[in-house]
């Protein structure tokens, strides 16, 4: 298990243990740079892409996903974390909930009232250019005539597969 450090900005013998949660995809582009920045600008270590989290004594130990590799790192308060879409089965409100929460009031903030100008709040991601996946190219076919099985080695061989 691996250790993240952290220097935060938090005092410790004030708020002792502070998590901030957040999902993996936003409209940074499904990067996941906001829970990143986000921890950037609180001085906090940030973890993406987290399948399960686990409280212990202060510190969280959290199972996340990079490509194909698993990953378990152990990781101090506070910290932000983002999980993914399999990090939980998702509670659906009832009927009686929808209707309580249209009537709770929603706080508007601007960028001023939480400390950023225009220009910081602008994203840094840029797209460059897009372009259409290429077509497929045909696959090979072999037809088994009893040398089936040795043509699929010698095409797996070829490919460097095997």
């Amino acid at each position: 298990m691996s250790t993240v450090r952290d220097q935060a900005v938090f005092d410790a013998d004030e708020d002792p243990e502070h998590l901030v949660l957040t999902g993996m995809a936003s409209d940074d582009g499904e990067a996941s740079a906001v829970p990143a920045q986000v921890g950037e600008r609180l001085g906090i270590p940030a973890l993406t892409r987290a399948l399960d989290l686990a409280l212990q004594a202060g510190h969280l130990v959290v199972t996340r996903i990079s490509g194909q590799t698993s990953q378990k790192l152990d990781l101090p308060l506070p910290a932000v974390v983002s999980v993914t879409d399999k990090a939980n089965d998702p509670r659906y409100p009832n009927f009686k909930a929808i209707m309580a929460a249209k009537k709770k009031p929603v706080t508007e903030l601007s960028l001023l009232d939480v400390g950023l100008t225009p220009v910081e709040a602008r994203s840094k991601v840029e797209l460059v250019s897009i372009q259409s996946r290429p077509a497929r190219a045909v696959g090979e076919v072999i037809a088994d005539d009893g040398q089936g099985g040795r043509r699929i080695v010698e095409y797996l061989a070829k490919e460097r597969l095997v």
